[in-house]
């Protein structure tokens, strides 16, 4: 479920955050935290790969296009959105929302071209983890969920989700907004989750209570690859052109980023061209044993990125992208295990194809399942993005 803080709500009662600019004032430049106007509009920003929403007067994340797949934003009579949506989800009240960034991971449906390894054995699969069904929403969080699906300026629609609630739901809504008000988080998820942490999980913006936040770490040791793969080279990998691991780590109670049954690991470099859209870098670590073996790790990033520190995250301004995930014996995603948000050093990167082109990169951070993600409002997940069992 989608977690989309209400930032327009005329409400007396509850913290409000409203732009001061005029409904006629023209929106400057669609970019990433440019000036805009008029509060709430939902637009694309200029290289069509991003849908953003002017908030208090700032053009504010909303969703990531899955470019990787020939996926775009595009504008519609309501305002904008990724062109492989099935509904006009911009449409709605609160677009504010970073959390469908995680759309964007499924790139590493074309990560494994270039590996012979993995056949359609599945016997040294990883641990699927806890079952127990996810805990029961609460009032709050219904209060929230019936918000979200009222039309976007419909005030009456989400003034009768706070009405028709019972008194713990108002009161859980209620005390979330006063709690925001106290520590000036502005609607911020993360300011919410380290300030108030027990009203984030009250109404569903912690995510699922069964993993835990952060999940886990992963850790890189300035690991350099000698050698850029393109299409160009064919489908088996010469041994000079990888390295033995990319990264390791743990998540959960019980989950490694290496299967500790799994056997020796390598990684390799590989520079993507998609149909459509930008190429990408995508570094992915698989393990040497002839049958399938999970985990999976990989990062991927954009090519214009540059040497030194660089964020990791699922927003389009994050230059990397790390995730862990379980694949099915053709290399498509099952689901997620993790994804990465923080920082990464990258020490050396010429993308140059071949041997004269490499890649070093270092540097450890946190781990977040995509069911408990309070950086980005909570459970992220979705039909495309689906989430591991608790390890």
């Amino acid at each position: 479920m989608k977690k989309l803080l209400l930032t327009i709500l005329v409400m007396a009662l509850f913290p409000l955050f409203f732009s001061s600019c005029g409904e006629d004032e023209i929106i400057l430049g669609n970019e990433l935290g440019g000036v805009c106007a008029p509060q709430g509009v939902v637009s694309c920003n200029s290289d069509k790969d991003t849908v953003i929403e002017c908030m208090n007067g700032v053009w504010s994340f909303v969703k990531q296009c899955n470019t990787a797949f020939g996926h775009y934003c595009m504008a519609t009579t309501t305002g904008a959105r990724c062109d492989d949506d099935t509904a006009d989800t911009s449409d709605t009240s609160d677009t504010s929302d970073t959390a469908d960034t995680a759309d964007t991971a499924d790139t590493a449906d074309t990560a494994d071209t270039a590996d012979t390894a993995d056949t359609a054995d599945t016997a040294d699969t990883a641990d699927t983890g806890d079952t127990t069904p996810p805990p029961v929403k609460t009032e709050c969080e219904k209060v929230f969920d019936c918000m979200e699906v009222c039309v976007d300026g419909d005030t009456a629609c989400q003034q009768a989700c706070y009405d028709t609630a019972p008194q713990t739901g108002k009161d859980g809504y209620d005390n979330f907004w006063t709690c925001d008000g106290d520590h000036s988080c502005g609607g911020s998820y993360q300011c919410m989750y380290d300030n108030c942490k027990a009203n984030s999980e009250e109404c569903g913006f912690a995510g699922d209570t069964r993993y835990q936040v952060p999940y886990g770490t992963a850790t890189m040791s300035a690991i350099e690859f000698p050698y850029i793969i393109t299409a160009a080279d064919g489908t088996s990998l010469d041994p000079a052109w990888i390295v033995d691991s990319l990264m390791s780590g743990t998540f959960g109670t019980s989950g490694h980023i290496v299967n500790p049954s799994g056997g020796a690991t390598y990684a390799y470099a590989n520079l993507v061209d998609p149909a459509t859209g930008d190429d990408y870098l995508m570094a992915y670590q698989d393990y040497t044993k002839t049958i399938l073996v999970n985990p999976i790790a990989f990062i991927t990033v954009a090519v214009d990125a540059v040497a030194g520190v660089q964020s990791v995250g699922l927003t389009a301004a994050d230059k990397i992208s790390l995730w862990v995930i379980e694949v099915d014996a053709d290399g498509k995603p099952i689901c997620r295990h993790a994804f990465g948000a923080g920082q990464l050093n990258i020490t050396k990167i010429d993308l140059t194809p071949g041997a004269t082109g490499n890649f070093e990169i270092s540097g450890s951070l946190d781990l977040y399942s995509p069911a408990a993600a309070p950086l980005y409002g909570g459970n992220v997940t979705s039909v495309d993005l689906i989430a591991c069992d608790p390890q």
